[in-house]
């Protein structure tokens, strides 16, 4: 068995329902823009057109990136179902990974603890990616909540 501390990192991938009304409400300080392949290659504020720190329709928004400086809120609501999703997550999870694909009826909303690619991030000399070493015996952990509710 290697003791040799391992890179870590833990996230959730829920996918949820995409309605015509569903909106996302979250707040975040930066986003990565991403390559072709969807790898992190920039790191921005977050432009108008992808704020989500007021709560706005998902609608035609095409998303798959990476927020991060994410406070641990997020609100999902689905107004024609009465439906809402509050998300609490621990500090762990400061970033925060927005899925929303062109035409379908889903989304996700993804609590994680580092940058896409953070990993590669890290070893390129990209600072503050969530990069975390664990050595033998030590933990990582969190907690994300989503509570449900009917309106």
């Amino acid at each position: 068995m290697d003791s040799s501390p391992v890179p870590i990192g833990v996230g959730l991938h829920p996918f949820f329902t995409r309605d015509d009304d569903t909106t996302l409400a979250c707040k975040a300080a930066r986003v990565w823009l991403a390559d072709a392949e969807v790898l992190p290659t920039t790191r921005v504020e977050v432009p108008p057109r992808w704020d989500f720190s007021t709560q706005r329709k998902l609608g035609n928004i095409v998303l798959d990136n990476c927020f991060d400086g994410w406070d641990g809120q997020a609100t999902i609501t689905w107004p024609s179902r009465g439906l809402r999703v509050d998300i609490e997550a621990s500090p762990v999870f400061a970033y925060a990974v927005i899925y929303v694909p062109e035409g379908r009826p889903y989304f996700c909303f993804e609590p994680v603890s580092h940058a896409n690619n953070g990993f590669a991030l890290h070893q390129l000399g990209v600072e503050d990616v969530g990069y975390r070493l664990l050595a033998k015996g030590d933990r990582l952990s969190g907690e994300a909540v989503f509570r449900v509710t009917t309106q």
